[in-house]
């Protein structure tokens, strides 16, 4: 990120370097926190070596597989109802309008044989 220079006026140097630079003050940690931490480490490296045999990757794509597929079936099901109802709609409106061509000609073609 780009930080404009700071107003010569407003803060000095020495100001900016040992108050806005300047790491965040670490606050005190109990031994209770720090042994609690160890303890999670021990327990994640336990976990990395033992893997659960129920949880596989072969089972979680299984699962993905099927799930995707009934979502994209039901979203594809659902795109070709709306398709197919605006479908119906514009053919509606285009009969309408042949209806409405055709006795336009039909009334162009009685008034000029008049």
């Amino acid at each position: 990120s780009f930080d404009p220079p700071p107003l010569a006026e407003a803060i000095s140097d020495h100001d900016i370097e040992t108050y806005l630079n300047a790491p965040p003050p670490e606050s005190p940690r109990s031994e209770e926190e720090i042994e609690g931490e160890e303890g999670e480490q021990k327990t994640e490296e336990q976990g990395a070596e033992e893997p659960n045999p129920l949880i596989s990757m072969a089972n979680v794509q299984t699962v993905l597989d099927t799930v995707g597929n009934d979502i994209m079936d039901k979203f594809t099901k659902d795109m070709k109802n709306k398709c197919t109802e605006k479908e119906n709609q514009y053919m509606n409106r285009l009969s309408k309008v042949k209806k409405g061509f055709r006795l336009k000609i039909l009334y162009l073609t009685v008034v000029q044989s008049i």
